[in-house]
């Protein structure tokens, strides 16, 4: 006749939460890591949006009042980008705004242009993501978030 020594049930399971830990925290950690820079791009966008829109916004307004004598609307409208964005912590140097025609990219739009009035621009925004996401990739193949917006050149005022 056999006799069956049993055994408790925690004697079994001894190192098992070790182990299981061992297994799962190296996924758990990176999944943190992943939400901490999705995170941070998300709101590195959010800012680049608002920028963006206040940028156009000015484009869009009746300029004559607050433009400085010898500075195009071009100009006045890229330093405020670049100064919303270095407030908000981007490097400046780093930020290329562009304000062109939106069917013809690469084709600057003159603000000041009377020919322009009551056409459609867009203010563009880019940065580059090496600063946000560190990467490996060349300065001559370097990854940019973009931002961008559409208004029309109507010289509205505001009315209060």
């Amino acid at each position: 006749m056999m006799v069956r020594k049993l055994r408790k049930p925690h004697e079994e399971r001894r190192g098992t939460a070790t182990v299981e830990f061992a297994v799962m925290a190296p996924l758990m950690f990176l999944m943190l890591i992943g939400l901490l820079q999705g995170s941070r791009l998300f709101d590195s966008h959010a800012i680049m949006a608002q920028a963006a829109r206040d940028g156009a916004r000015l484009g869009a307004m009746d300029r004559s009042e607050w433009l400085a004598q010898g500075i195009s609307s071009n100009d006045k409208i890229t330093q405020d980008v670049r100064g919303t964005m270095a407030a908000n912590g981007f490097d400046p140097e780093d930020v290329d705004v562009f304000i062109e025609f939106p069917d013809d990219p690469g084709n600057t739009f003159d603000l000041d242009d009377p020919s322009n009035d009551l056409a459609l621009f867009e203010l563009r925004i880019e940065v580059p993501l090496t600063p946000l996401v560190p990467s490996d990739t060349s300065d001559d193949n370097q990854l940019k978030m973009v931002s961008k917006v559409v208004f029309r050149n109507a010289k509205s005022t505001i009315v209060q």
